[in-house]
């Protein structure tokens, strides 16, 4: 490999033609002549095409060349997003965790990749179902991101926080960071995403000893997902409105109809499939069928 074909690859992918650089890769590849500064660039610009598999047979192929240094620190932390983007969340969590673990010997990368290494261990950890960790990595994400100024990530840390702590029930925490986040939700996305976070606080906001403030809550909580789901513009994220269904349907499974439980939990499926590969929608709307399926058969068994 020359150092006019690196020279090459740096300039395309600064200029963002990363199909030409992606091509340019390839051939280095067919000539055996890819450096691990070349599986870099070959991977960033497969990730940013859009080609998830690519990016990460070329960023193993960079990890494979021993790189150090700023390479080796940017390969582990792309091939970490990259697996959790596929859907890979324990592969994900091993990646991220060494780049982070390996900071010192790349630390010009600290400002740039500690809050989003934080913030993608988060939900990697998450879709792992280890809560937890995951409700830790998203508040260290947010420290970060607060002290970096980076309003947008913060936003998206909050959120996120909010809905760890919403599985767990932690109705203070969840009202907490969606309180700090609501002023810095400045896109549709994160505005969508803040209402779905406010329907997921409602459904857990009440009084544990009183049966009918938790009806209440369980009702608006309804309403507010219905907002979601039912607003016709292309503005709302397709996995906000899938698990706008799905919260709605556990609702109503845990409130006793079943049938609306099916109906929502089918619809929650219907979107998911088109949820970012990766996505923890799919696995929820499955989970909630099945335990819909549960619940009928269970029925059916002590029916007279």
């Amino acid at each position: 490999m020359t150092l006019l074909d690196i020279e090459r690859l740096r300039a395309l992918k600064a200029e963002g033609q990363y199909q030409d650089a992606f091509n340019l890769y390839l051939q280095l590849v067919t000539m055996r002549e890819a450096s691990a500064e070349a599986c870099l660039i070959g991977g960033q610009s497969a990730r940013k095409l859009g080609n998830l598999w690519a990016a990460r047979d070329a960023l193993e192929s960079c990890l494979e060349r021993g790189p150090d240094g700023e390479t080796l620190g940017m390969a582990q932390f792309l091939l970490g997003v990259v697996m959790r983007q596929l859907g890979k969340p324990h592969e994900a969590i091993l990646r991220l965790t060494a780049f982070l673990d390996g900071l010192p010997e790349y630390p010009q990368l600290a400002a740039i990749g500690l809050g989003p290494a934080l913030y993608d261990r988060g939900i990697a950890f998450q879709y792992a179902d280890r809560l937890e960790e995951s409700l830790y990595a998203f508040s260290q994400a947010c420290d970060e991101f607060r002290r970096e100024g980076m309003s947008v990530y913060l936003c998206m840390a909050l959120q996120n926080r909010a809905w760890v702590a919403g599985l767990f029930g932690d109705a203070l925490q969840v009202r907490l960071a969606l309180q700090e986040a609501r002023p810095l939700c400045n896109t549709p996305v994160l505005q969508w995403h803040q209402r779905l976070g406010e329907a997921f606080l409602a459904s857990i906001d009440y009084d544990h000893l009183n049966a009918e403030s938790r009806r209440t809550c369980q009702r608006q909580a309804l309403e507010l997902c219905a907002v979601i789901y039912n607003h016709q513009d292309s503005d709302v994220p397709v996995e906000a409105r899938s698990q706008s269904y799905w919260l709605a349907g556990t609702i109503s499974l845990d409130i006793g109809e079943i049938e609306d439980a099916h109906r929502l939990g089918q619809e929650a499926m219907h979107y998911a499939f088109a949820a970012p590969v990766g996505s923890r929608c799919l696995y929820d709307a499955a989970d909630l069928l099945r335990q819909v399926h549960t619940v009928r058969s269970e029925e059916n068994r002590t029916r007279p």
